[in-house]
């Protein structure tokens, strides 16, 4: 259900003059830019070699947090699996994959 409003609501005094700031005239302009800005590029490609240890790590690091209680073993497969697929799209094509 709603509520009924009534009664007149509060005047305002309204605004004689606004005061400006010392320090908006030392504001510089922006500048217009093109294309993307900002994307993080690799700095080299991740070799095979390095691809598969990181793998191998985080496999690794899945193990034990299931070990140690912090991740649920019906999990461990889903976030072991997520965090390679976040590493294959981050590091390059599929072909590169165990």
């Amino acid at each position: 259900m709603v509520k009924k409003i009534s009664g007149v609501p509060p005047r305002t005094t309204g605004i004689n003059s606004v005061t400006g700031s010392a320090d908006v005239g030392k504001v510089a302009p922006t500048q217009g830019q093109t294309g993307v800005q900002g994307v993080r590029r690799p700095t080299r490609p991740m070799t095979v070699e390095e691809r598969k240890f990181l793998l191998k790590v985080v496999s690794e690091e899945a193990e034990k947090l299931t070990a140690e209680g912090a991740l649920p073993a019906d999990k461990r497969q889903v976030v072991e699996d997520a965090v390679k697929m976040t590493i294959g799209a981050a590091g390059g094509s599929e072909d590169q994959e165990e």
